[in-house]
């Protein structure tokens, strides 16, 4: 990966991401099935191990984790050099998810020339937001995630 992407461009990608998650507060939990293989849209998904997967719940093309199954994600993400943008944290309720917490580290980590360097940085401090921000039972976290290719698609599209 040559050194195309800037600070401004990972801040773009990233508000985007956390605003259009913002935007979207409310799910129906109710209306989206259990996941099932044909739902797994990242590099992320393809290369988490099933135990992980087959409790959460499919939120779009994203899933839902509990604490414990997402700071496993995380280390399946760093053993892939996979970064993990950014989490964000729900109650999940009968009518929905409810966002109670969100981390965007990536505006203020940035990509410079180092994939393994960045993948290293940005998913510690996931780590620890993740840590210091357990909600127990009754919540769940979304995180997201990009492997190198698909970082380097979404830079690609928004330029």
């Amino acid at each position: 990966m040559s050194c195309i992407f800037s600070a401004r461009q990972a801040k773009v990608k990233t508000s985007v991401i956390a605003a259009q998650a913002l935007d979207a507060v409310r799910v129906d939990v109710g209306s989206v099935p259990r996941l099932e293989r044909e739902n797994i849209m990242s590099k992320l998904e393809e290369v988490l191990p099933e135990e992980l997967k087959k409790n959460a719940i499919a939120a779009g093309n994203e899933l839902v984790l509990s604490h414990a199954e997402a700071l496993s994600a995380i280390r399946v993400a760093t053993e892939h050099q996979i970064a993990v943008l950014g989490l964000e944290a729900f109650a999940v309720r009968k009518d929905g998810l409810l966002t109670v917490a969100i981390s965007d580290p990536a505006t203020y980590i940035h990509l410079s020339c180092d994939w393994s360097a960045y993948v290293a940085a940005i998913n510690a401090e996931c780590d620890l937001w993740l840590r210091q921000h357990a909600f127990g039972d009754g919540h769940g976290y979304i995180r997201t995630s990009a492997s190198k290719d698909e970082f380097a698609d979404s830079i690609r599209k928004i330029q």
